[in-house]
């Protein structure tokens, strides 16, 4: 009986490397490996790190650039893709408030953001229109473990200035008639910044605000005059205090002439209460 030859060395080897091949070729390509989450511990730090250094006095322009950098250091949809779920808490949570603003503020999902902080204005306008209600237990407690304790609450004038914020960067007029809808609602602390908010708009981009203004109702224009006069000191003459305002409400061929004399007209009634 003929004995079989061993194969050579070199024969069996290549059949190995040949069927290894085949059996990859059946499997498909390698799954690539899944990425790793973002770690949402270190988004929340960066998320509230840019809202301490805006909302918090005494932070300079420097720390708030520094925030915004943390938050930017890895691209723009990196950090809206570890925000945005942020914005599903609810919304008594500060966190999805502080969220809503870095994403507004940073224009990382600008529209998500805007919205949800126009629903906070919304909120805070009814509760306030409605009934007196305890606005720092509706927004709960605590929006930094790490935070004194003075600080923790969520207030409607953190609300306001940080819409307000926004608002000076993205001149997003949305922005702008959703504090003026608050205005009839205020009272307090929160009367005295939405004031001194409107001001500063007024004296500087006077048109922005009559083009949102006039298509206002009654309660709004009544509101928004008083709010401004408030802010302003009582014997201030209005031609050197609101010079822009001004020339619009004296040259008879703009548009804007009738809502800048109604707006002038209701601040020197308020200036005169005193």
């Amino acid at each position: 009986m003929r004995r079989l030859q061993p194969l050579p060395v070199a024969l069996v080897l290549g059949l190995l490397a040949c069927t290894a091949l085949a059996r990859l070729s059946l499997a498909g390509p390698a799954a690539a490996p899944a990425k790793a989450k973002p770690d949402e511990a270190s988004w929340m730090r960066r998320v509230r790190l840019v809202w301490r250094t805006h909302n918090w006095a005494g932070h300079s322009r420097a720390e708030q650039r520094t925030a915004e950098k943390a938050v930017l250091s890895e691209g723009k949809a990196r950090a809206a893709a570890a925000l945005r779920p942020m914005l599903g808490r609810p919304l008594e949570d500060p966190l999805r408030l502080q969220a809503a603003f870095t994403m507004a503020l940073l224009d990382l999902d600008y529209m998500a953001g805007r919205d949800t902080l126009l629903r906070y204005l919304r909120a805070l306008a009814v509760n306030r229109g409605h009934v007196e209600v305890d606005w720092h237990r509706l927004m709960k407690a605590v929006a930094d473990p790490e935070a004194p304790s003075d600080t923790n609450l969520v207030i409607p004038e953190d609300i306001a200035g940080l819409v307000y914020e926004v608002y000076e960067r993205r001149g997003d007029p949305k922005l702008l008639t959703g504090l003026l809808d608050l205005s009839p609602y205020t009272d307090g602390d929160l009367s005295e910044g939405l004031g001194a908010m409107l001001h500063d708009v007024v004296r500087k981009t006077p048109r922005a605000l009559l083009m949102e203004l006039r298509h206002q109702p009654q309660k709004v224009w009544q509101s928004v005059p008083s709010l401004i006069g408030f802010d302003l000191d009582s014997g201030v003459s209005l031609q050197r205090a609101l010079p822009k305002l001004y020339q619009i409400s004296r040259k008879k061929s703009d548009p804007l002439q009738l809502p800048a004399q109604r707006l002038l007209q209701g601040i020197a009634a308020r200036q005169r209460q005193g």
